[in-house]
Protein backbone atom coordinates (compact mmCIF):
# COMPACT_ATOMS: atom_id res chain seq x y z
CA UNK A 1 0.00 0.00 0.00
CA UNK A 2 1.51 3.33 -1.03
CA UNK A 3 1.39 6.43 1.14
CA UNK A 4 -1.38 8.74 -0.01
CA UNK A 5 0.50 12.03 -0.27
CA UNK A 6 -2.78 13.95 -0.07
CA UNK A 7 -2.94 12.92 3.61
CA UNK A 8 0.63 13.76 4.59
CA UNK A 9 0.78 16.30 7.47
CA UNK A 10 2.35 19.05 5.35
CA UNK A 11 -0.55 18.81 2.89
CA UNK A 12 -3.36 19.19 5.45
CA UNK A 13 -2.82 22.91 6.01
CA UNK A 14 -0.26 25.40 4.77
CA UNK A 15 2.57 26.13 7.25
CA UNK A 16 1.26 29.61 8.09
CA UNK A 17 -2.06 28.12 9.21
CA UNK A 18 -0.53 25.29 11.26
CA UNK A 19 1.42 27.39 13.79
CA UNK A 20 -0.56 26.84 16.98
CA UNK A 21 -3.24 24.68 15.41
CA UNK A 22 -4.14 21.19 16.53
CA UNK A 23 -1.96 19.52 13.91
CA UNK A 24 1.24 20.99 15.33
CA UNK A 25 0.27 19.83 18.82
CA UNK A 26 -0.56 16.35 17.54
CA UNK A 27 2.76 16.11 15.69
CA UNK A 28 4.67 17.25 18.78
CA UNK A 29 2.84 14.99 21.22
CA UNK A 30 2.11 11.84 19.23
CA UNK A 31 4.86 10.96 16.73
CA UNK A 32 4.32 7.24 17.28
CA UNK A 33 0.61 7.59 16.55
CA UNK A 34 1.37 9.43 13.33
CA UNK A 35 4.00 6.85 12.33
CA UNK A 36 1.41 4.12 12.78
CA UNK A 37 -1.31 6.08 10.96
CA UNK A 38 0.86 6.88 7.93
CA UNK A 39 2.78 3.61 7.75
CA UNK A 40 1.74 0.92 5.31
CA UNK A 41 -0.64 -1.63 6.79
CA UNK A 42 1.23 -4.56 8.22
CA UNK A 43 0.30 -8.09 7.38
CA UNK A 44 -0.59 -9.43 10.79
CA UNK A 45 0.24 -12.97 11.72
CA UNK A 46 -2.85 -15.07 12.41
CA UNK A 47 -2.95 -18.41 14.20
CA UNK A 48 -5.86 -20.87 14.19
CA UNK A 49 -5.93 -21.29 17.96
CA UNK A 50 -4.85 -17.84 19.19
CA UNK A 51 -6.20 -15.40 16.59
CA UNK A 52 -4.43 -12.50 14.89
CA UNK A 53 -1.69 -10.47 16.52
CA UNK A 54 -3.21 -7.07 15.69
CA UNK A 55 -6.82 -7.67 16.74
CA UNK A 56 -7.16 -10.58 19.19
CA UNK A 57 -5.93 -10.57 22.79
CA UNK A 58 -3.78 -13.66 23.35
CA UNK A 59 -4.33 -15.52 26.59
CA UNK A 60 -1.40 -16.82 28.61
CA UNK A 61 -3.34 -20.00 29.46
CA UNK A 62 -3.67 -20.84 25.75
CA UNK A 63 0.00 -20.16 25.09
CA UNK A 64 1.25 -22.19 28.07
CA UNK A 65 -0.21 -25.45 26.83
CA UNK A 66 0.55 -25.04 23.15
CA UNK A 67 3.58 -23.67 21.37
CA UNK A 68 7.15 -24.60 22.20
CA UNK A 69 9.84 -22.01 22.95
CA UNK A 70 10.94 -21.62 19.33
CA UNK A 71 7.39 -20.98 18.17
CA UNK A 72 6.74 -18.48 20.98
CA UNK A 73 9.95 -16.61 20.11
CA UNK A 74 8.92 -16.45 16.45
CA UNK A 75 5.37 -15.29 17.32
CA UNK A 76 6.64 -12.48 19.55
CA UNK A 77 9.27 -11.27 17.13
CA UNK A 78 6.91 -11.48 14.14
CA UNK A 79 4.84 -8.74 15.78
CA UNK A 80 7.87 -6.43 15.74
CA UNK A 81 8.96 -7.53 12.24
CA UNK A 82 5.50 -6.70 10.87
CA UNK A 83 5.85 -3.13 12.16
CA UNK A 84 9.38 -2.50 10.87
CA UNK A 85 11.78 -3.34 13.70
CA UNK A 86 15.45 -3.73 12.71
CA UNK A 87 16.71 -6.84 14.47
CA UNK A 88 20.15 -6.90 16.06
CA UNK A 89 20.78 -10.53 17.02
CA UNK A 90 22.20 -13.00 14.54
CA UNK A 91 19.35 -15.40 15.35
CA UNK A 92 16.61 -12.86 14.53
CA UNK A 93 18.37 -11.50 11.45
CA UNK A 94 18.86 -15.05 10.16
CA UNK A 95 15.20 -15.92 10.79
CA UNK A 96 13.45 -12.67 9.77
CA UNK A 97 16.03 -10.57 7.94
CA UNK A 98 16.01 -6.78 8.12
CA UNK A 99 14.64 -5.91 4.70
CA UNK A 100 12.34 -2.91 4.93
CA UNK A 101 13.07 -2.29 8.61
CA UNK A 102 12.61 1.26 9.90
CA UNK A 103 13.04 1.24 13.70
CA UNK A 104 16.30 0.52 15.55
CA UNK A 105 14.73 1.07 18.97
CA UNK A 106 12.16 -1.58 19.94
CA UNK A 107 10.35 0.96 22.15
CA UNK A 108 9.85 3.22 19.12
CA UNK A 109 8.08 0.56 17.05
CA UNK A 110 4.50 1.81 16.59
CA UNK A 111 2.52 -1.09 18.02
CA UNK A 112 -1.17 -0.94 18.83
CA UNK A 113 -2.37 -1.70 22.36
CA UNK A 114 -3.32 -5.24 21.29
CA UNK A 115 0.04 -5.90 19.61
CA UNK A 116 1.98 -4.59 22.62
CA UNK A 117 -0.14 -6.68 25.00
CA UNK A 118 0.30 -9.80 22.85
CA UNK A 119 4.08 -9.36 22.72
CA UNK A 120 4.09 -8.96 26.53
CA UNK A 121 1.97 -12.06 27.21
CA UNK A 122 4.10 -14.14 24.84
CA UNK A 123 7.28 -12.93 26.61
CA UNK A 124 5.67 -13.76 29.98
CA UNK A 125 4.96 -17.34 28.86
CA UNK A 126 8.49 -17.63 27.45
CA UNK A 127 9.87 -16.69 30.89
CA UNK A 128 7.52 -19.13 32.66
CA UNK A 129 8.65 -21.95 30.37
CA UNK A 130 12.31 -21.04 30.86
CA UNK A 131 12.84 -20.35 27.18
CA UNK A 132 16.21 -18.93 26.11
CA UNK A 133 16.17 -15.25 25.13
Amino acid sequence: MALDKRLAPDRIAPPEKRNGGNLETLVDLCPRLLALAWSPAAEAACYDVFGCTERDDFRAADLRGGPNCEFLWAMRNQIFKDRGYCFRTARAISYFGNEGCRFDDMAAVPLSRVERANAAVIAQVEREKGCPR
